[in-house]
């Protein structure tokens, strides 16, 4: 048992650690899309790889609207503010 919570954790710290990465990288370019669309993103963009592996990535706004989105794999769930 405690061979699988091990693994279980590992595994979630990766995940979670792979989904910061992705969203510190995408960051900077939310100004852009906002004012432009997605076609204002660099395409050399070296996080731009995680999209063959099945990640995603979907900008909003303040209101919870799309702005963009970009990769195969959505969530249908809907947002839930935190304020």
């Amino acid at each position: 048992m405690a061979v699988y919570a091990f693994v279980t954790r590992s595994h979630e710290q990766h995940l979670n650690n792979q989904l910061i990465t992705l969203a510190q990288a995408a960051v900077p370019s939310l100004k852009d899309v906002k004012t432009e669309g997605l076609q204002s993103i660099n395409q050399d963009l070296p996080w731009r790889e995680l999209f063959k592996r099945d990640q995603s990535l979907e900008w909003f706004d303040a209101n919870g609207q799309i702005l963009a989105r970009k990769g195969k794999l959505f969530s249908t769930l809907p947002l839930k503010r935190t304020d």
